[in-house]
């Protein structure tokens, strides 16, 4: 396997050295004029996976989940995502009711998350590669995913709503989180904290006085 990779080395060596630099490069070939006819929809494409790229930055809050025959939000399903800068942040939480054999009943909390790479692409759909993420889909043991693993949603973006195609089928609907402040009653709480009073569950923030 050695010789076999230095002899392609030396073969591509040899290629390149064989190149006068001073020959032209061959002519391209005439496409009929085809690339002039699609130049004004390449631009209109090009414009529009820009202008999504725009529009999908910030952060998102899962809205809803809308499958084949239902629609699933509040309690049952949360998440969050955001982007920035070619990464992304994704959370899904879900929970549902397991009959327990001669046990009780239990809630259990199924998960997705990770980090990701993302692009849009000239056809407008969104690809992630994965840099670190994990899920609990069947068996509630965490199965981690590799590095750059592959995914790819069809998408929708507005200046208010995001939806991805997930792969299994169903759609995430996201709502865009507007800016803020830091919420006063972390804040209150942090002060108490740094005081050295207890926080306990029945604390009314509201109540106390600075």
């Amino acid at each position: 396997m050695r010789k076999a990779s230095i002899a392609l080395l030396l073969t591509l060596a040899t290629f390149a050295l064989s190149q006068d630099p001073q020959d032209e490069p061959p002519p391209e070939p005439d496409d009929g004029g085809i690339s002039d006819l699609l130049a004004p929809f390449t631009a209109y494409r090009e414009e529009t996976q820009k202008e999504q790229e725009e529009l999908i930055r910030g952060a998102w809050q899962l809205a809803r989940v809308e499958t084949p025959s239902e629609r699933l939000g509040g309690r049952d399903i949360r998440g969050f995502a955001m982007f920035q800068d070619g990464y992304m942040s994704l959370v899904l939480l879900g929970e549902q009711l397991v009959e327990g054999f001669l046990t009780v009943d239990q809630v259990q909390v199924q998960m997705q998350a990770g980090i990701y790479r993302y692009q849009v692409s000239e056809i407008q759909t969104l690809q992630t590669a994965s840099i670190m993420g994990f899920a609990n889909p069947d068996t509630f043991d965490l199965v981690f995913e590799q590095v750059d693993e592959p995914r790819e949603f069809l998408m929708t973006v507005s200046e208010t709503e995001l939806r991805l195609n997930h792969p299994n089928g169903h759609w995430l609907v996201f709502t865009r989180m507007q800016s803020g402040a830091f919420p006063i009653q972390a804040l209150r709480a942090l002060e108490r904290n740094r005081a050295g009073y207890e926080i306990t569950p029945d604390w009314d923030p509201e109540g106390e006085d600075y």
